[in-house]
Parts: structure tokens; sequence; C-alpha cells
């Protein structure tokens, strides 16, 4: 929205519940409505695995954090979480739950 982006051209994912579940869904959309290209946002720390998991899906994606309005206290956890997460990715024989 903040670099003039209109509300009706932003689409957000409320049914994944993991980050195969939302890359299913992006890959519907994109799918669905001829998108070549999507911009993923989230968490900086969750960014790279997701851009993995768009690449082994065959999503041509790129990645923007979202503006974080408040600390949030557990962060170290979850970007520990994500620090395991990632390599769990990277070692996969390849993404499952995307054909």
């Amino acid at each position: 929205r903040a670099q003039g982006v209109p509300d009706h051209a932003l689409v957000l994912d409320e049914t994944g519940l993991d980050t195969a579940a939302s890359i299913r869904a992006a890959r519907e959309l994109a799918l669905a409505h001829g998108w070549s290209s999507l911009l993923m946002v989230s968490h900086d720390y969750h960014l790279a695995r997701i851009k993995l998991t768009c690449d082994r899906a065959g999503i041509r994606a790129a990645t923007v954090p979202a503006a974080e309005t408040r600390w949030i206290l557990k962060k170290p956890w979850f970007v520990a979480r994500e620090v395991l997460a990632f390599g769990w990715y990277l070692v996969r024989p390849a993404f499952r739950g995307v054909s």
C-alpha cells in the first residue's frame, strides 16, 4: 500500500496453516489468474524458506519483509526455529505437497 499498490491488487492468504499450504495456495492463484510471478510478503526470518520453497515448486517469486509494527518478544525463538526448518528444507529430497 505504501508503494501505491491498490487494495484490489493485494491477495491475502488466509488458508495457509504452514509454508507448504501457503505455497500451494499461491501457486493455484497464479495459475488461475495467469500470473507469471509473485511477490511474497512475510516476517523477515521466514523469507529464505519461502523463496526456497517457491523455487522448488516452480514459482517465480520475489520476497519482501513485512513491516513490523511491534516488537515480538518471542522473535529469537522464531528465528532459531526458522534456522532449523530451513536446514530441514535444504536436506529434504524435494518439496512435498506441490506438484
